[in-house]
């Protein structure tokens, strides 16, 4: 575990000033002038959101500017503005986006002229590196898989969860300021994982998104935003923020439905065949308010099932494999093992999740708001191939279970016209397994013809296969407003508790280069792992090969200047670290001398990163905006990487890679295999009266 002072020293900081953030709210910021252009002091602001009722007051600095942060995403915003002297102001439909600054320069007429016109000019700050979807937006989308990445992946630098070039493992997914990853990431290495449309979020390996699709407000994705306010990533910060209830009730119903019907019936003038399928969600939201103008409710839930049948094969024309080399191998695994290896014909892949999202928001009074939410995940999905090339006999499917909860609590304060908090906590669970047909067996590869290969036994990666996953985030804004300075200061922390029950090939990977020889125990190749304390498999898929904590943690301070009415400045430093669990190593490593320096420890130095950026408006239209900056990015390693490094240290497992070169019969305990292994290194003969056989074994 992590040592106990690190522990204390990081939780003593975030206390003092706990912060960190990803972005939930906009802001709205301007400058209030006379009508003979010259700014005003102490104007007093307010702005109520119309549709929760709920208000915030401000006032103008020495030098006129004025800042309202922490604004929920709404389009009901009304400004009003009063000064001595001056006529009153209002602006109705202001409309503040998730992570926007909307600008706003405002023109107060004496009172003693005639008000003929007010002149009102707004801005967006647009960055070319941020891509923002609302809710109106969302709902006209056409959408295949009701998933965040059928958003995104209409933005020209996506390639399905992929942005700027890199791995999706490298992203950062935020939902209501907590961070909503697969932290561990783990890539199944078969086909179609690494492009499943909720790759690297909780729950993917199942085949569900991370939350419901109609529980969503908007959306914004940055690839390189020099606010460092963002941070963990270094392919896109991807931030979604939630639906909210107001003061009007609002339900709604929906369902969607994918089938066979709705498939065509010719390519190129060919007619072509069709399988039945199904593909069902539906849902169903609620919102409104238990008091008005105080405390709303929003609800929704959604529900997937999906039936797609496996086509490919053998012995049809769209599978090159034989029939007859099935039948020969599945006769030969029942009659010498007992094994029936599962379906060869006749197979349906199917998948189901829930996804339940509850959230209250409560205006505890004008300088103070509370928002509670939980977001419940739970689903399943059959994981099983057949192509023309490639064919698993039905117990090489395995189906991936995965369940997740995510409790988080934001409480947003405007404590004066100077100074804001923005306070996040959060709590998510993730647990996931897997479960396969018939009894753990070897997993097999067996070349047909060169171009074919077929699979058979328990798949190498479902034998042994678990996650608990406890992550705890405490993160804080604080800003504090000063003539024309906008500072920010925080701090972070993300504790995640990780029990990794993994162990690839535990029970052999047994590879033959032609039917021929797995019908005669030639195997070419055995590799696996086994563990040398105790090997008995209901032991080791429920006791972790891999149990250690990684701690996230970070501070950041910033200041936004406004130099002019043209010309903006935003300099920043933000500093990121991250500690793990001390890995093992064995002694044989240590006591090896090319290894004597090999130490097996992370870099636990912080990472120092910079950012500075500026923005000048070349005309008072604002419409010619010349924008650039600078700065460093650190992101999180995948967490799976770590477990490996645990696991794989020869502390506990041993490992078997054995070229036999005679008859080989296949065992479900690949320990049995390492004296032959080291019988062959040592060139002596495969078989020895001294080495007891199974019985049933025959040697050459």
């Amino acid at each position: 575990m992590l040592e106990m002072k690190k522990i204390i020293t990081v939780i003593s900081l975030c206390f003092s000033l706990i912060g960190y953030s990803q972005e939930t709210t906009g802001t709205l910021k301007g400058e209030v002038k006379s009508n003979d252009n010259n700014l005003l002091a102490n104007a007093k602001l307010t702005l109520l959101q119309v549709s929760t009722g709920f208000v915030s007051t401000t006032i103008s600095s020495d030098k006129g500017f004025f800042v309202f942060n922490h604004l929920q995403p709404d389009t009901s915003y009304q400004l009003s503005v009063s000064y001595v002297g001056f006529e009153d102001f209002k602006l109705d439909a202001i409309a503040i986006n998730l992570g926007e600054t909307k600008s706003i320069s405002v023109d107060l007429q004496n009172k003693a002229e005639t008000l003929k016109e007010v002149v009102i000019t707004t801005t967006k700050k647009i960055d070319t590196n941020e891509r923002r979807i609302n809710l109106e937006l969302l709902n006209k989308l056409p959408t295949l898989n009701r998933s965040i990445q059928d958003a995104t992946r209409l933005l020209p630098e996506s390639n399905l969860n992929s942005f700027g070039g890199a791995n999706y493992r490298f992203n950062n997914l935020s939902i209501d300021g907590s961070a909503t990853n697969d932290v561990l990431g783990f890539q199944e290495p078969a086909s179609g994982a690494s492009g499943s449309s909720a790759s690297g979020t909780p729950g993917a390996l199942a085949g569900t998104q991370p939350i419901g699709f109609g529980a969503i407000a908007a959306i914004s994705v940055k690839t390189t935003p020099f606010d460092v306010t963002y941070g963990n990533f270094t392919g896109a910060s991807i931030n979604a923020i939630t639906r909210y209830g107001k003061n009007k009730s609002e339900i709604e119903v929906y369902s969607f439905l994918k089938n066979n019907i709705l498939l065509g019936n010719y390519s190129d003038g060919i007619k072509q065949s069709k399988a039945n399928f199904n593909d069902n969600q539906y849902g169903i939201s609620l919102g409104g308010a238990f008091k008005k103008n105080k405390l709303f409710y929003f609800f929704n839930g959604e529900f997937s099932s999906k039936n797609t049948p496996l086509t490919n094969e053998p012995g049809t024309e769209n599978s090159a494999i034989s029939i007859e080399s099935i039948n020969a191998i599945k006769t030969k695994l029942i009659a010498n093992y007992n094994y029936d290896p599962g379906a060869t014909s006749n197979v349906s892949l199917e998948s189901k999740n829930v996804k339940l999202f509850f959230r209250l928001d409560y205006n505890i009074s004008n300088k103070h708001k509370l928002t509670l939410r939980n977001n419940f995940v739970t689903g399943f999905a059959d994981n099983l191939e057949w192509t023309s090339n490639v064919f698993n006999f039905g117990n090489q499917g395995y189906r991936h279970h995965s369940r997740t909860n995510s409790l988080v609590g934001e409480l947003k304060s405007k404590f004066n016209s100077k100074w804001n908090n923005k306070l996040n906590i959060s709590y998510t669970t993730v647990n996931d397994k897997r479960t396969f047909d018939g009894n753990v067996f070897p997993h097999l590869e067996i070349n047909e013809n060169a171009a074919n290969i077929i699979f058979a036994g328990t798949y190498r990666e479902a034998s042994v296969y678990g996650l608990t996953l406890n992550t705890l985030q405490f993160k804080n804004d604080i800003t504090f407003v000063k003539d024309n300075h906008n500072f920010t200061l925080g701090t972070s922390l993300e504790l995640n508790t990780i029990e990794y029950r993994f162990l690839t090939a535990f029970n052999g990977r047994w590879q033959y280069k032609s039917v021929a020889n797995f019908l005669n125990d030639r195997p070419s190749r055995v590799r696996g792992v086994y563990n040398i304390e105790n090997n008995d498999y209901n032991f080791n898929k429920n006791n972790p090969s891999a149990n250690y904590d990684v701690m996230l943690s970070s501070f950041y301070l910033q200041d936004e200047i406004a130099l002019s009415k043209k010309l903006n400045i935003q300099l920043g430093i933000r500093i990121d670290s991250q500690n793990t669990d001390d890995f093992p190593l064995s002694q044989e490593v240590s006591n090896t001398p090319e290894f004597s320096n090999y130490k097996n420890k992370i870099n636990t130095k912080p990472q120092i990163n910079p950012r500075i950026s500026f923005e000048y408006k070349f005309t008072n239209e604002k419409k010619v905006i010349l924008k650039g900056g600078t700065g460093l990015f650190t992101g999180r390693m995948p967490f799976v990487w770590y477990a490996y490094a645990h696991y794989i240290s020869g502390t506990k497992y041993f490992n078997i890679d054995y070229r036999p070169t005679g008859n080989l019969p296949i065992v479900n305990d690949v320990s049995q295999i390492e004296s032959l292994q080291t019988r062959q290194l040592t060139e002596i003969n495969l078989v020895d009266n001294n080495f007891n056989l199974p019985r049933d074994w025959k040697s050459n």
